[in-house]
């Protein structure tokens, strides 16, 4: 008898703990309420980042920039030694765009593959936005 009296108070204090826990929140005090909208409107600055790659293959003979630099469009980045013996020629690797330079790991000396990645270039702009936004009290 009593273990039936003590499974009927357990289920009664579980019911009330399930009803509780669905509705406390609707108790709850708000924490702002909206006055009215405000709309914006003006450039946030944003970033662009590209990936830049060797042009051609060849040996680092070297690197003209550093981490954290920025550039000018048609700023030198690399100068690469491309082939062997008499044909062997220089290639300069040009910036595309100006904008800051992130550097990989990248020294003079070993062997640049057609294609692999030496930096990351990141092109600043703003971007024009309107918005509208909630403004609280």
């Amino acid at each position: 008898m009593k273990e039936l009296l003590l499974t009927i108070v357990l289920a009664a204090l579980g019911l009330t703990l399930l009803r509780w826990s669905a509705t406390w929140h609707r108790a709850m005090p708000a924490l702002g309420v909206v006055v009215r909208p405000v709309r914006l409107r003006g450039p946030i600055p944003g970033r662009q980042v590209r990936v830049l790659h060797s042009p051609v293959g060849g040996h680092v003979l070297a690197v003209y920039f550093e981490d954290g630099q920025a550039v000018k469009a048609g700023d030198p980045l690399l100068k690469l030694v491309v082939g062997t013996g008499p044909g062997a020629h220089l290639v300069f690797v040009k910036a595309p765009a100006a904008g800051y330079l992130a550097a990989l790991d990248i020294s003079p000396g070993p062997y640049l593959p057609a294609g692999t990645p030496y930096a990351w270039l990141i092109l600043p702009r703003a971007v024009p936005v309107t918005t509208t936004a909630l403004r609280l009290p």
